[in-house]
């Protein structure tokens, strides 16, 4: 894909983070970056999904490549930036510290074995925060691996892969992930940004290379177990894209 499919992207982040207003400054930069890794020459799109084809109140439609499945109270929302504006998102709600997980599983509609980016939009109220956590996971027919995984702690900080925190964001603010995967190389990494209208978290990951051979099949967002005292929380995910290369 070329400039245009970007441009349309581009579009409709915009239109769905903030209505009629205009994309903070952080978000257009980032999201400029999609021309050369998101769109660029020989990639294709494995998986999309933009979660306006259903009703609020409803669980998520199919996506418009790939497959869904979603667990415990996922339903699709308004959008929680600008009310005003039609567009859907995906709301993400702990109602319980214990019991089924509220868990959101987008599977490729073919593997990314080489090189392939993953992008999305979150969002996390101030008044209801709760942790975000992301999984980039091999396909289901190989064992169940993770290749990455991001966090978006309750406390403002990015974690990444449980031990290391690259950056922190900020509530009630368009966070974007863009992350970057080198699979089939000698030493197999993962590169990726998040921004949040705070510090970056910007880092280039090594992947177990039993974890990379698998390719990367699947992208979970769920709210994690925090402990029994853990307060209700929700956040919102868009705009969820996979693309791989040609390899």
């Amino acid at each position: 894909m070329g400039n245009k499919a970007f441009d349309e992207y581009l579009g409709r982040v915009e239109i769905k983070s903030l209505g009629l207003k205009r994309l903070p400054t952080y978000l257009v930069v980032l999201l400029l970056s999609l021309i050369v890794l998101l769109y660029g020459c020989g990639t294709s799109v494995v998986y999309q999904d933009r979660f306006d084809s259903t009703p609020v109140g409803s669980p998520p439609g199919p996506p418009e490549i790939g497959i869904s499945r979603v667990s415990g109270q996922v339903l699709i929302a308004e959008n929680p930036i600008n009310d005003v504006s039609p567009d859907r998102w995906l709301q993400l709600k702990r109602v319980s510290p214990v019991g089924t997980l509220a868990e959101y599983v987008g599977q490729l509609e073919s593997p990314v074995t080489a090189g392939g980016n993953v992008a999305l939009v979150g969002y996390i109220p101030a008044f209801a925060p709760i942790t975000m956590s992301v999984y980039f996971d091999t396909p289901d027919f190989a064992p169940p691996l993770t290749l990455l995984h991001i966090d978006l702690l309750a406390d403002g900080q990015i974690r990444v892969n449980d031990s290391t925190v690259e950056g922190t964001y900020e509530f009630d603010t368009s966070i974007a992930f863009l992350v970057g995967f080198n699979l089939d190389a000698s030493t197999p990494t993962a590169t990726l940004l998040v921004r949040g209208g705070a510090e970056d978290a910007s880092a280039t990951v090594e992947i177990p290379a039993a974890a990379a051979g698998f390719g990367l099949g699947r992208v979970r967002i769920l709210t994690p177990f925090e402990g029994v005292s853990s307060p209700p929380g929700q956040f919102f995910i868009n705009e969820v894209v996979a693309t791989r290369g040609s390899g």
